[in-house]
C-alpha cells in the first residue's frame, strides 16, 4: 500500500515541478527543485516512519 502512496506522491511532485518550471520564474523553480522537493520527500518519509511505528506498536500490543 505504501508503495502506491509513494508513487502517487512522486507523480504529484513531478506535476508540481513541471507546472512551476513552465509558469514560474527561473529563481522560483530553482528554489523549488533544490529545496522544496527535498523537504517534501523528507517530510513524507518522516510521516511514513511515524505511521509504520504506530501500526507496529498496535500489532505488538494486540
Amino acid at each position: 500500500m505504501s508503495g502506491y502512496v509513494w508513487a502517487g506522491f512522486t507523480l504529484a511532485l513531478a506535476a508540481a515541478n513541471a507546472f512551476i518550471a513552465w509558469r514560474g520564474d527561473f529563481v522560483v523553480w530553482a528554489w523549488f527543485a533544490s529545496v522544496g522537493l527535498i523537504a517534501a520527500k523528507l517530510a513524507a518519509f518522516a510521516l511514513q516512519g511515524a505511521a509504520f511505528r504506530v501500526a507496529a506498536r498496535r500489532n505488538i500490543a494486540a
